[in-house]
Formats: C-alpha cells, sequence, structure tokens
C-alpha cells in the first residue's frame, strides 16, 4: 500500500502545473509551517521545482522559513 501511494506521488499529473492553496483567516494556526513542508515533500517525492508565494499583507514568514 506504501508503495502503491508512493508511486501515485511521484506520477506525473497531466494537464502540467497545479495550484495548491493553503489558506486560512485567522493568523497563527500553521499556514507557513504546512506550505513549507508541503513543498519540499513535493519536491522531494516528485523531483520537481516547487514555487510557494507568501500573500500576507502584514508579515508573512515563508521567506524566513525557507531561506
Amino acid at each position: 500500500e506504501r508503495k502503491e501511494l508512493s508511486r501515485r506521488i511521484a506520477a506525473p499529473l497531466p494537464g502540467g502545473a497545479r495550484f495548491v492553496p493553503v489558506l486560512s483567516r485567522k493568523g497563527g494556526v500553521g499556514k507557513t509551517t504546512v506550505t513549507t513542508l508541503l513543498g519540499m515533500a513535493l519536491a522531494d517525492a516528485r523531483d520537481d521545482r516547487v514555487i510557494a508565494v507568501d500573500a500576507n499583507p502584514d508579515r508573512g514568514t515563508l521567506a524566513e522559513r525557507i531561506a
């Protein structure tokens, strides 16, 4: 079961790039942590590039996490 899951994660998706939003109206609930770890996991599992955008208008911390 685990091998099948790994195979499905690594398989190319039809249609090219995908958009995976991570959002919440409340601050401090883990959006940056989830975004960072999800991006790292997808890049590693798929041997692919990931673009993460921190659109927080106040004080986003994504750049600090991945620097």
